[in-house]
């Protein structure tokens, strides 16, 4: 075979792959959101039909026009929700509801799947964490990725050694569920600061390390103080 075509053949499907690998994500976000828009749709626009029969027979609105001020009332609940969310009496309505939900038998096992799934999403933007850091754990030459959460409060490092200086709060994630983990408190001369920002960092975890983010890296010993 020849060793020029062999190449461009294996350039044109690395071109292809590359081109799966850029529209999956995208496609699979579209399906899911027009699915979950899809099957509200289904349930709120034969409301409306039967809510314009009833009450304003004489008013003809065509099909696709009823499924535009579904989707618009679906937007409009949304954000209501997450305006009630935000609120002290929202907060203990859902706080509730997540405790109903969880304890229910069958639901609670896809109710806290998905939840889990979606915290996650929300982890990269949290600002529980302040720096991403890599560690040795659980023993020597075994490097982890860690977050950094805050400082050790001086009741407990005087309880873990009188001699003992600073210490640091470090989140040790699970891959692929970032969401769970290990937390440990650490000396900030145990780890090195890495160049990447928290998001790209939850994406390293979530990947189980195929998504990578290079970059030079500091050892921040001093860094990781606060």
């Amino acid at each position: 075979m020849n060793p020029e075509k062999t190449m461009k053949r294996r350039k044109l499907q690395t071109i292809f792959f590359t081109g799966i690998l850029v529209i999956t994500p995208a496609l699979v976000s579209l399906l899911v959101i027009y699915y979950i828009f899809d099957k509200i749709d289904g349930i709120l626009s034969p409301v409306i039909h039967r809510s314009l029969a009833l009450y304003a027979p004489e008013i003809a609105i065509p099909t696709p026009v009823i499924s535009i001020v579904s989707v618009l009332l679906i937007v409009l609940l949304i954000f209501i929700v997450g305006l009630l969310a935000g609120n002290y009496i929202g907060k203990k309505v859902f706080s509730l509801l997540d405790t109903l939900m969880s304890k229910t038998p069958v639901v609670k096992g896809v109710y806290l799947a998905v939840k889990q799934f979606m915290d996650a999403f929300k982890l990269s933007n949290s600002e529980r964490f302040s720096k991403v850091v890599a560690l040795e754990y659980p023993k020597n030459d075994m490097w982890v990725i860690g977050f950094v959460t805050s400082d050790v409060g001086p009741s407990k490092t005087a309880a873990i050694s009188e001699s003992q200086g600073p210490m640091i709060n470090v989140f040790i994630p699970t891959t692929p569920n970032p969401t769970s983990g290990y937390l440990v408190m650490v000396s900030p001369d145990k780890v090195r600061e890495l160049n990447i920002t928290i998001e790209q960092g939850i994406k390293f975890v979530v990947s189980a390390g195929v998504i990578q983010h290079d970059g030079p890296q500091r050892r921040g010993v001093d860094k990781c103080k606060k």
